[in-house]
């Protein structure tokens, strides 16, 4: 079991998304699922063994990978190698969740006082709760779980 410095595993939890590694052509073919015109006409499926990553897999691929990319970006991205796609989806991901740090909700007058502090503004896409983007615990992440729910 590998230990960060603050002697927590790094395989727990979210810190697990954090240090997700690997899986280069599973995530590049996930990417192509969702990207390619005409999209493939059978299902995607990621099976094994229990305890090898297929879970960690998922759910890294939904907080860091599920997202339409315009067609002129994809048949640039698709033209990469598998890990230059990869390593650019990435950052096109972390561009967008740091754009998210800039918003802040406005809240009636009356109300500023009684709120908690962090509601206003968007700290983090994952929820204390669940240690996962479902369980959203400020209103922020409340609206892009539904507006997600409903694209």
């Amino acid at each position: 079991m590998v230990e960060a410095e603050d002697g927590r595993t790094i395989t727990e939890g979210w810190r697990a998304l954090e240090f997700f590694t690997d899986r280069v052509d599973a995530r590049r073919r996930f990417c192509s699922y969702l990207n390619d015109d005409p999209p493939p006409s059978s299902v995607l499926v990621f099976h094994g063994d229990g305890g090898n990553g297929e879970s960690l897999l998922l759910q890294h691929l939904r907080a860091h990978l599920c997202k339409r990319i315009a067609p002129d970006n994809w048949a640039y991205l698709k033209g990469l190698s598998d890990e230059d796609c990869i390593a650019q989806m990435a950052k096109a991901a972390n561009a967008y969740w740091s754009a998210w740090s800039t918003v802040r909700i406005q809240f009636a007058r009356k109300d500023e006082n009684t709120l908690p502090a962090h509601w206003p503004i968007f700290l983090t896409r994952s929820s204390p709760i669940s240690n996962a983007t479902r369980a959203a615990a400020t209103p922020i992440n409340a609206l892009l779980n539904y507006l997600y729910a409903i694209l």
